[in-house]
């Protein structure tokens, strides 16, 4: 994105996978989360603010598969922003799901929670707010990748690790996805028909779970 002038707000970038990227979601209406959430923040007064989309379909955190991993390219798509203030992370389902597709071991939800710690600091040691975001629900796709055993497990390890700690601001996304009925699972209303990427209303919800007051 090129602009004439320098940025007025607070500049967001949203780094995940395809769930970020919009996957699921109706084309060419900007029905991505961050979409939702540059709206939400314009509304609310935060004047000048712009959220930049750093998803990638099928990215990985900790490997690469689809380009490289987030942790590889952070320099480039999160710190190479020269104005950027704050960086808020969504990853984790693919680390946990590709594995069984590509014939590889799963990393251990430590591994996962070790990653997303690394990033935060890097951020930090950069000027940068991270915000880190739990992994949405995936329990009911129709792709055995995303069911193999233990999946679950480590999906919801991360995610109390991440709520739980307390160095940096959180968003909880699988909360305010997930189906009250079924937890691991996305709520009917908000599953665009696969079972991992949420749809249109799934999205504004994703957008919805962030307290704004991170950015002010």
């Amino acid at each position: 994105m090129l602009v004439d002038r320098p940025a007025s707000g607070p500049v967001i970038v949203a780094l995940g996978d395809s769930i970020t990227r919009g996957d699921g979601t109706t084309a060419d209406l900007d029905q991505r989360y961050p979409d939702h959430l540059q709206r939400r923040l314009h509304a609310a007064g935060i004047d000048g603010a712009v959220v930049l989309n750093a998803g990638i379909g099928g990215n990985r955190l900790l490997r690469p598969v689809v380009g490289p991993s987030m942790t590889d390219r952070f320099d480039r798509d999160v710190l190479g922003v020269a104005e950027a203030s704050h960086v808020l992370i969504l990853a984790g389902t693919n680390d946990i799901a590709l594995p069984s597709m590509l014939g590889q071991q799963r990393p251990a939800a430590d591994e996962i929670i070790e990653g997303l710690r690394a990033l935060a600091r890097r951020a930090v040691g950069a000027g940068l707010q991270p915000v880190l975001g739990t992994i949405s629900p995936f329990g009911g796709s129709s792709m055995d990748a995303f069911l193999a055993d233990g999946n679950e497990a480590v999906r919801r390890a991360v995610n109390d690790a991440v709520t739980g700690q307390t160095d940096w601001p959180t968003v909880d996304f699988a909360a305010a996805l997930a189906d009250p009925d079924d937890r691991s699972r996305l709520a009917a209303a908000f599953d665009s028909g696969d079972g991992v990427h949420p749809g249109d209303s799934g999205s504004r919800a994703l957008a919805a779970a962030v307290d704004l007051a991170i950015f002010k």
